[in-house]
C-alpha cells in the first residue's frame, strides 16, 4: 500500500510540475543559501525580511550543500513526506482506535492527498504544508503515546515536534503560545498527571522557539515576532468590500492595478514606516479599525476564507469556475464529518474520551485562517488532525462507555 501511495502522489507531482522559481519555493532555496553561506536573511529578496520561519530553510540546507537535483529535493518534500504521515496517522489509529478504522482513515487521507493534489494543489513544487502536515503528525503520535503510557518522554519528544512545526509554519508559534497558557491553567486547576504532562510538553515546545524569538527580537527590537507575513493577510480579511473579496493581494499589485488604488495609502512599502516590523503592525492596527467599522464585512470575509480553503474561490480578480465546489465537496465532507462527530461526542457525553490537546490545536489553526489568508494547501496540516479525530470519535462512539469505578463501588 505504501509503495502504490507513493507512486500515485509522485505521477500527481509530475502531472503538476512546475518550473523553477515559483514563489515560496524560490524564497525557501534563498534563505537556505543564506543559511548555508553563515547568515539567515537580508532584504534583498522583495523585502520580505522574516516572511517565513527557519524550519523550510534548515530542512533544505543538506539538500543545497549537496547541490542536489531539484527534481529529488521536491520528491523529498512532497511525496515522500506525504506518504510519511499517512505512515504516521496509521500508527496513531492503530493505537487509538484498532486496524479496521486505522486501514480506513490512512487509505482516506492518502486519497485526499492525490485528490488535492489533482485538484486543488500544486505538488509539483516545493511548499512548507508536507513537512508541517509530518510534524503535526509526529506530535500527534508521541502525544497520544504519552497519554496511553504516561511517560514523560513522549512528552518531550511531543514538545519537539510541535516546535518544529512552528518553525515551519510560523503560526504554529501563536498556537503554542495559546496552549501553554491554557496548559498552565488546566495544571493549576486539576493538578493531575496528565496535566502535569500536557504543560511539560508546550513548555517543550515553546523552548524550541526561543533561539528563532531571540533572532527576531536581535533583528527587530521588539518582543515576541514570529515573522512579518501575518499583517498583510489580515489587513485584506479585514479591509476588503466588494467587488473584492478579501483574498491575499500583494503589494506590487496594489501598486500597479488602478482597480486598487483606494488601498495604496496604507499598503505601502515594506520599508517606509521603520521597516517590515512596524510595517506589520501598521497593517494589524489598520485591519483592527476596519473591523470596528464594519465587523459585518470582516465575518463576511471570513467565511469566504473558508470557502477559499476547501476551493481555492472565491477570487477578487478570477471568475469561480462551475467545476469549483464540486472540487471541494471531497474534503468539506471531512470537515462535516468531523462536526457531526464533535456533536455525537458532546451528546452522548463521551467527550473526554477525546484528547483534548490536539482538538485545540486543530480548532486554533482554523481560527487562524479564518482571519488570515487561506488556501487549499493549509488542509494538508489539518488532514491529519481531521482524520484522526473522526476515526477516534468514531471508535468511541462505537464503544460501551467507560464503567464509573467510583459509582459502582457506591451502588456496591
Amino acid at each position: 500500500m505504501v509503495l502504490v501511495l507513493f507512486a500515485l502522489i509522485t505521477a500527481v507531482m509530475l502531472t503538476n510540475y512546475l518550473p523553477a522559481g515559483v514563489a515560496d519555493e524560490d524564497g525557501y532555496l534563498a534563505y537556505s543559501h543564506a543559511l548555508v553561506n553563515g547568515r539567515y536573511w537580508t532584504t534583498e529578496y522583495g523585502g520580505q525580511f522574516l516572511w517565513w520561519g527557519p524550519g523550510m530553510p534548515l530542512l533544505l540546507a543538506p539538500f543545497v550543500v549537496t547541490h542536489s537535483p531539484l527534481l529529488l529535493t521536491r520528491l523529498v518534500f512532497g511525496p515522500v513526506m506525504l506518504v510519511a504521515t499517512v505512515c504516521v496517522i496509521w500508527r496513531v489509529l492503530m493505537i487509538e482506535t484498532g486496524p479496521r478504522i486505522a486501514a480506513l482513515g490512512s487509505a482516506a487521507l492518502g486519497l485526499l492527498v492525490a485528490f488535492l493534489g489533482v485538484t486543488l494543489v500544486h505538488l509539483g513544487a516545493i511548499y512548507s504544508e508536507p513537512a508541517n502536515g509530518l510534524a503535526i503528525a509526529v506530535a500527534l503520535l508521541l502525544w497520544v503515546k504519552c497519554r496511553a503510557n504516561r511517560d514523560w518522554r513522549f512528552a518531550v519528544g511531543a514538545g519537539i515536534a510541535l516546535s518544529a512545526a512552528a518553525m515551519i509554519r510560523v503560526e504554529w508559534g501563536l498556537i503554542i503560545s495559546a496552549g501553554l497558557v491554557l496548559a498552565v491553567l488546566v495544571w493549576l486547576i486539576r493538578r493531575t498527571v496528565l496535566s502535569r504532562l500536557g504543560l511539560v510538553a508546550m513548555l517543550v515546545a515553546m523552548a524550541g522557539c526561543l533561539p528563532w524569538l531571540a533572532y527576531t527580537r536581535s533583528e527587530s527590537g521588539r518582543n515576541f515576532v514570529w515573522g512579518t507575513s501575518g499583517g498583510l493577510s489580515f489587513y485584506w480579511t479585514a479591509s476588503a468590500k466588494p467587488p473584492l473579496q478579501g483574498d491575499w493581494i500583494s503589494p506590487g499589485q496594489v501598486a500597479s492595478d488602478p482597480r486598487l488604488r483606494q488601498f495604496r495609502s496604507e499598503i505601502r512599502q515594506r520599508f517606509t514606516k521603520g521597516g517590515p516590523y512596524l510595517w506589520d503592525a501598521y497593517l494589524k492596527s489598520e485591519g483592527i479599525k476596519h473591523i470596528a467599522n464594519d465587523p459585518g464585512q470582516f465575518a463576511i470575509n471570513a467565511s469566504k476564507n473558508f470557502e477559499r480553503l476547501v476551493s481555492r474561490f472565491p477570487l477578487s480578480f478570477e471568475t469561480t469556475p462551475a467545476a469549483a465546489y464540486r472540487r471541494a465537496i471531497p474534503v468539506s465532507l471531512l470537515f462535516v464529518a468531523a462536526l457531526l462527530t464533535a456533536v455525537m461526542l458532546s451528546l452522548r457525553r463521551r467527550w473526554r474520551e477525546v484528547a483534548f490537546a490536539p482538538v485545540f490545536g486543530l480548532l486554533a489553526f482554523i481560527a487562524l485562517h479564518l482571519v488570515t489568508s487561506a488556501y487549499p494547501r493549509y488542509v494538508i496540516p489539518m488532514l491529519p488532525l481531521l482524520i484522526w479525530f473522526v476515526g477516534r470519535g468514531t471508535a468511541v462512539l462505537r464503544s460501551d462507555p467507560p464503567v464509573d469505578l467510583s459509582q459502582a463501588a457506591a451502588d456496591s
